[in-house]
């Protein structure tokens, strides 16, 4: 067994909130954490940071931020989960992911530090060992500061409040549009939602806010008042243009301009801001991006308008309406989760579709965890396939069953009010079983294409994008086409 799998087995020994399905009633606290990161020096107290929230889009507006950030000149580390494919995707410098022997070298440092916290709190009460999350959070953090980032970007793992990386000493907060998730965890509605995302608004630092929902924005203007942080609101404060070449313009008010009595905001305009990543959604996510960015101008003068347009542009994430063109084939993998992110797919597919001439027939790969609402997100997606592949995950407990997926797709199909349409709908034991009915029904001979969807789950994405990208040569994705073409 070589060193870097040796540090991962410990790590992956640790609880894993993300892969558990109930954590019981134990809470994310900071008292490990803390005494965790002292042992490695405090590195989160030396670095920039900005520190980003919500439940669509916070990946996105990371990496955007990080590719301005990069494209200013400056070093950053942007910390993301979950990852897709490899660990090394949490730990990002300058739009690099760590090595195998960086992270190798990382693990050990921190496994020691982490094997004295866990000594000195065996005899405290209430203990817990660190948690598989709380080590990540740390050693990102080690590593951008020995690294000698200018900034760091840190996305929430889950809520805000309680998160592991509510720790970190922000210069900017920012909270992107929030709908339901992990409600087990977060509450039943989008206000106690929303107060856990503004968990992460400290006192006197600006927050940005892409908050459509007026309750939650609600809650989130009030915690921000409280805790006297200036507060930027998308459609209040700032907003964006959709041009004819489907760029943007963000029109806004300078940061720290708003407040005073008497006083004229100073207001900035950007045009020619263009997102890479596909979808309506993703401008939204520019735009707050954009927001953010000029605020950090305000301490680094590096982090200009061109770079600014030149890293959202850049910005690019596995699974997020990934799209790959093979010589018979148009597959888009999308990690979308919950209602909302299943809409913003839909919204996107039929200029995903009609980019890809003569698709005779499209399907669906969908699986999910046993905690989202697979109603929702399956009556929102069944009426646009022809064909409908139900699976569950191979490595992970936390799946669904595809029978209980074969039910809810039929109820779907029974109420609906186009009797002619009936879409095939079968089951596959596992992602790769499903994988190996699409590449069979690909018709050689008669040369039709078809338009393939991957959805519902981050852990369905991990296990089908492997296989896409192992295929022979008659069916490697040729170069991908750029979604404005």
């Amino acid at each position: 067994m070589n060193k870097l799998q040796q540090e991962l087995d410990f790590l992956y020994s640790r609880i894993n909130y993300e892969r558990e399905l109930n954590p019981g009633n134990e809470e994310f606290r900071f008292q490990s954490l803390i005494q965790l990161l002292a042992k490695l020096d405090n590195p989160h107290e030396k670095i920039r940071t900005v520190h980003v929230a919500g439940t669509k889009g916070k990946g996105s507006v990371c990496k955007m931020i990080g590719n301005a950030i990069a494209a200013s000149g400056c070093r950053v580390g942007v910390y993301m989960s979950p990852h897709v494919e490899s660990i090394r995707e949490r730990f990002i410098i300058n739009d690099r992911l760590i090595t195998e022997d960086e992270l190798a070298e990382e693990l050990a440092q921190v496994r020691s530090a982490v094997l004295e916290v866990d000594d000195a709190l065996t005899a405290e009460p209430d203990s817990r060992p660190l948690t598989f999350f709380e080590i990540c959070t740390a050693m990102a953090m080690n590593f951008f500061f020995h690294r000698s980032v200018d900034w760091m970007v840190l996305e929430v793992g889950m809520g805000g409040r309680l998160d592991s990386t509510n720790i970190c000493q922000p210069s900017v907060c920012v909270i992107t549009n929030i709908s339901f998730d992990h409600m087990r965890q977060l509450g039943s509605t989008l206000a106690r939602i929303a107060a856990e995302k503004a968990g992460i608004v400290k006192t006197g630092i600006p927050v940005v806010c892409g908050v459509l929902d007026q309750e939650a924005r609600n809650v989130i203007h009030e915690i921000a008042g409280t805790r006297q942080a200036l507060l930027y609101q998308l459609n209040e404060h700032f907003s964006f243009d959709t041009t004819d070449d489907d760029s943007i313009t963000v029109v806004g008010q300078m940061p720290n301009e708003r407040q005073g009595v008497g006083k004229t905001p100073t207001m900035f305009s950007i045009s020619g801001i263009r997102p890479s990543l596909i979808g309506k959604h993703q401008q939204q996510n520019a735009c707050v991006a954009t927001v953010a960015l000029k605020i950090l101008s305000t301490f680094d003068e590096k982090i200009t308008d061109s770079a600014i347009r030149n890293g959202i542009a850049s910005a690019k994430l596995s699974g997020r309406l990934e799209v790959f063109d093979f010589p018979l084939m148009r597959l888009v993998v999308d990690m979308a989760h919950n209602t909302a992110s299943v809409e913003a797919l839909v919204a996107a597919l039929p200029k995903l579709i009609s980019a890809r001439q003569g698709c005779a027939r499209k399907t669906l790969i969908f699986a999910c965890s046993q905690d989202k609402r697979a109603d929702e997100m399956l009556a929102l997606l069944v009426p646009h396939f022809d064909m409908i592949i139900l699976t569950q995950y191979a490595n992970n407990p936390r799946g669904r069953k595809a029978e209980q997926l074969q039910q809810i797709v039929q109820a779907i199909l029974t109420e609906s009010a186009d009797e002619c349409r009936s879409p095939q709908v079968v089951i596959a034991a596992n992602p790769s079983s499903s994988w190996d009915m699409v590449v069979e029904s690909l018709n050689f001979d008669e040369g039709q294409s078809q338009f393939v969807c991957v959805a519902g789950s981050a852990f369905l994405c991990a296990e089908i994008r492997p296989l896409i990208k192992s295929q022979d040569d008659s069916l490697r994705p040729s170069p991908i086409i750029s979604p404005r073409k």
